[in-house]
């Protein structure tokens, strides 16, 4: 009875905690629902003057098999024939749509966290934090990043439903949702690695407890020539025979990895097969061929970014709707003190708790860098090295980092395993008022943060002037600001910004 009474109220919870969520959504990005269609900056190809929103069979044919501003994406194309079939150029339905996606990925994500037992009130508060967070501005109010939230939606729906089936039968609908998110964006990409590491993590769970990790066992298939020559036709003690291991280290992963449905995920490697090379042809910008990148531009871009996401989910600051590029002179030092705290804390944490690192935080970390390998700098994307739209995915994994951390210190028991964590749960720090408190200071920070941030985004002027008064600068902005300053015929300003871009390409 406590038990039916018990899942009664998460239940009650599940529902009220998702309606508050849509709610806020709603409450906070209305700033921003009726900003007009950009009349440059990639809205003019995508929507104003674009001549194949017009619903008909032509126009589907040729999105399915035609790029769009660099990028291989009909089903957000088609979500554009949408809006424009109901609403003509109002701008008002298509924000409204972007706002509708975002919402379906932060319920996604709600019920993906709540898949791994993190505690409902934790869950609400991350999902908050990640739809809130003002780096999201750049993926739900720029009508042209409708890719970003459409792509998040099927990416983080695939999960859920993989997850939900992974005991029964393959999901055909799980499949689907990942062929829908890699038709939205090729940043879906990384899903099939994420699920593999979801095998790895599960496949060390049974009964919900990593305990097995330490068994020195392996299923008998392994060394089968060895125990027939010992045992004869006694198949059946075979079938039920186990035998200690020289290396258990190696076998034990190789045991996991062959216990789990690993070989079922097949299918989705084979659609990045046949989507890597689609993308690579689409993304060839003619522009930027020209321009030269070492390769130790590349590393350190590579190293520099996965510094900066983290940081920036974390820490929204000095938000940018063109950031600058990179520089070593001045991002040299911060990057160093980064990796030097970030591989401490991974050292403590493997001597302290060995099984909770390898097979929860280790498989989340390198979630969070696989999904960024895409736009994190080992392949140029134009001029820009880093935006805050590429966080939109990669930033769930921090947060649900995050989930697993407060759960299990907040609820020792939510979350069995191996190793007992009593130290650190009697910290003051993970007080559950404290922790609360803090949820709540700091959602309400963002909250203010995102709005401040939104009136950017009202207008392309706006937009460039921002960046452009930014230290230091994009020269993109600039050229930008430059041409809008040349329609409005105000010829000061456009020689203290042709001066601006003057002195930035010489120092470049």
């Amino acid at each position: 009875m406590k038990k039916l009474l018990s899942t009664n109220k998460e239940e009650r919870n599940r529902y009220y905690f998702q309606s508050l969520l849509i709610i806020i959504i709603l409450l906070v990005y209305s700033f921003s629902i009726n900003y007009p269609i950009f009349n440059n900056w990639d809205d003019q190809i995508n929507i104003l003057y674009n001549r194949r929103l017009s619903f008909t069979f032509n126009n589907i044919i040729y999105w399915f098999s035609h790029k769009c501003v660099g990028v291989y994406l009909p089903i957000t194309m088609l979500s554009y024939m949408v809006d424009y079939s109901i609403w003509g150029l109002d701008s008002f339905g298509y924000h409204l749509q972007n706002i509708f996606w975002h919402i379906v990925t932060v319920l996604a994500i709600y019920n993906c966290f709540r898949l791994f037992n993190i505690k409902p009130w934790i869950t609400f508060f991350l999902c908050l934090i990640f739809a809130v967070h003002p780096q999201r501005i750049e993926s739900v109010v720029w009508l042209s990043e409708r890719k970003d939230v459409l792509c998040a939606s099927f990416y983080f729906l695939s999960i859920y439903f993989y997850i939900k089936s992974r005991d029964t039968k393959f999901s055909i609908i799980a499949f689907l949702f990942f062929i829908l998110s890699m038709l939205s964006k090729p940043m879906a990409v990384s899903l099939p690695i994420v699920l593999f590491l979801y095998e790895f993590y599960r496949s060390s769970v049974k009964s919900g407890k990593l305990s097995v990790i330490s068994n020195q066992t392996c299923p008998p298939v392994l060394d089968e020539p060895r125990r027939k020559s010992e045992v004869g036709d006694q198949k059946s003690k075979i079938q039920h025979s186990t035998f200690k291991i020289k290396h258990p280290a190696i076998f034990r992963v190789i045991c996991k990895i062959r216990g789990s449905k690993f070989f079922e995920l097949w299918p989705y490697f084979l659609v990045i097969i046949l989507f890597i090379p689609i993308t690579i042809i689409t993304q060839t910008d003619i522009k930027f061929e020209s321009i030269p990148v070492s390769i130790y531009d590349k590393l350190y871009s590579t190293i520099y970014n996965i510094y900066w996401y983290f940081k920036g989910t974390l820490i929204p600051g000095d938000l940018n709707p063109l950031y600058p590029t990179i520089s070593f002179l001045y991002s040299a030092t911060e990057v160093v003190v980064f990796y030097v705290a970030g591989f401490t804390f991974i050292i403590i944490l493997f001597i302290k708790h060995r099984t909770l690192f390898i097979y929860k935080v280790l498989p989340i970390l390198l979630c969070f860098i696989i999904s960024l390998l895409p736009v994190v700098g080992l392949i140029r994307l134009g001029v820009i090295d880093h935006a805050d739209r590429y966080s939109y995915i990669p930033s769930v994994f921090i947060w649900f980092l995050f989930g697993i951390f407060l759960t299990k210190f907040l609820y020792p028991n939510a979350i069995k395993e191996h190793e007992p964590m009593n130290k650190l749960h009697m910290s003051f720090l993970c007080n559950k008022k404290f922790v609360i408190y803090s949820l709540v200071l700091y959602s309400g920070l963002l909250i203010i943060n995102n709005i401040e941030y939104q009136k950017i985004w009202e207008n392309e002027f706006n937009l460039f002037s921002y960046s452009t008064n930014r230290k230091p600068n994009n020269f993109v902005a600039i050229i930008h600001l430059i041409d809008m300053e040349f329609e409005r015929n105000n010829n000061r300003n456009i020689l203290i910004l042709a001066d601006n871009l003057n002195s930035k390409v010489k120092c470049n």
